[in-house]
């Protein structure tokens, strides 16, 4: 099983190309096809529901022969699941508007205002830098006119 359209052709053997062209002029095939694929992905979903919360057997080896076996869990697939199953409670960083609290009030930004408040902060840290990298240049300069030469 596949779900890739050339690997099914190689398998048959059928080019191709006419798979696809195929596709294109039978609309039986087509929806057969696509029910295929639907098929597909809920396998893979199913898959991976499974080992978010089964995990995974790896063995453990000693001397080059396993002698037992560890169950592993993806931490990333268990929070991958949760935030397709349910994207209200667990939401991708980033996509969320921000509060930030001043003097008791609160301002909820969205994504757009606290990305062109970052550049701002970031101008403003830049300047900042550049006019203490202007200021210890005057100091080195000043310092090296003062000194007299022996």
């Amino acid at each position: 099983m596949t779900n890739s359209p050339t690997l099914a052709a190689r398998s048959v053997p059928v080019p191709t190309s006419e798979v696809w062209r195929h596709k294109a002029a039978d609309p039986d095939f087509a929806a057969m096809w696509q029910e295929a694929s639907e098929h597909a992905i809920d396998l893979l979903e199913a898959r991976a529901f499974q080992r978010s919360l089964e995990g995974d057997l790896e063995p453990v080896y000693y001397m080059g022969v396993a002698v037992d076996y560890v169950r592993r869990f993806d931490g990333r697939l268990q929070i991958e699941m949760l935030r397709g199953l349910r994207a209200e409670k667990f939401k991708t960083p980033g996509h969320a508007q921000v509060n930030i609290g001043v003097k008791g009030d609160v301002f909820v930004l969205t994504e757009e205002q606290r990305r062109e408040l970052q550049a701002i902060n970031r101008t403003r840290i830049l300047e900042e830098h550049a006019q203490s990298e202007r200021e210890s240049q005057s100091l080195e300069s000043q310092s090296e006119r003062s000194v007299p030469n022996a």
